[in-house]
């Protein structure tokens, strides 16, 4: 009998060939090094340049750096897809920092 392993709910988040994982997933010394994100608006649309969010009280687009270190490279229906230093990890709606 297989018995299938849970997915964890950054897996389930990230798009096919994103190897993101939940940003609590990250090893302890990226998130000591990491800036604290707080996410306090969410805005998906289907029209990619109408979405944004705001993290640490920014307007936040694709593309744009929080805090010049923190890249955000997707805004999804549950969350935000960013990339630090190298490690791509899940900012979902209900999970901050």
């Amino acid at each position: 009998m297989h018995l299938k392993k849970p997915v964890s709910k950054a897996a389930k988040l990230a798009l096919p060939g994103n190897k993101a994982v939940s940003i609590k997933e990250l090893p302890e010394e990226v998130k000591s090094k990491s800036p604290e994100l707080k996410m306090t608006v969410h805005s998906y649309d289907e029209r990619s340049q109408s979405r944004f969010v705001v993290i640490n009280s920014r307007t936040t687009r694709v593309g744009h750096l929080i805090n010049g270190e923190v890249k955000v490279e997707q805004i999804t229906q549950h969350g935000v897809v960013l990339n630090f230093q190298g490690h791509k990890f899940i900012l979902a709606i209900d999970e901050n920092s």
